[in-house]
């Protein structure tokens, strides 16, 4: 099976080793491969959670978009469309589509604001506080299927490593 993106396991961009067509990142040092390393590895673990993820969920007839559309509105108890297409990073049109088939399915409420008649809230209905139950449910066990193996102190080291890598990430501005 390969990494995410299509790169093969075992591909030298994920093993640091020159690339038999003539480097690409032979010009790279010892550390940016490195760096690189780890980013391959993080959206690795993404693309495996997420796929976990997606299996489990998949009795629930619903989309991993519409799955997230969901939490985020259990979340926050309600939302704009602008919000959730903040919060997602889609587009006004895919969110509307998402929205669209939650609302029809009874999952979600649109409802107008009284103060400015121009935004639409989107709330859950009775029937998406159980499908968001369900997620949350399905979610956590995934999660704790996939790290009941380690220790507490592993644990507990990655959580700390992955907070290193969140700041450094957060204090590096995109170029």
């Amino acid at each position: 099976m390969g990494h995410p993106g299509g790169i093969p396991m075992g591909h030298p961009a994920t093993t640091g080793e020159a690339h038999p067509d003539g480097p690409p990142d032979a010009n790279l040092s010892p550390r940016d491969r490195q760096s690189f390393r780890i980013a391959l590895r993080v959206r690795e673990i993404n693309s495996l959670a997420n796929a976990r993820i997606a299996e489990a969920l998949s009795s629930s007839g619903l989309t991993m978009p519409q799955i997230t559309a969901i939490r985020l509105v259990a979340h926050a108890g309600s939302l704009t469309m602008s919000q959730i297409c903040a919060e997602m990073n889609a587009s006004p049109s895919t969110v509307a589509g998402i929205i669209d088939r939650l609302e029809a399915a009874g999952i979600v409420e649109r409802v107008r604001s009284e103060e400015d008649r121009r935004v639409i809230y989107v709330h859950l209905a009775a029937k998406g506080s159980e499908k968001a139950l369900f997620a949350k449910q399905t979610m956590d066990t995934c999660f704790s299927k996939a790290f009941e193996s380690l220790a507490d102190a592993e644990l507990h080291e990655i959580e700390r490593n992955l907070d290193t890598v969140l700041k450094a990430f957060k204090g590096t501005p995109a170029s």
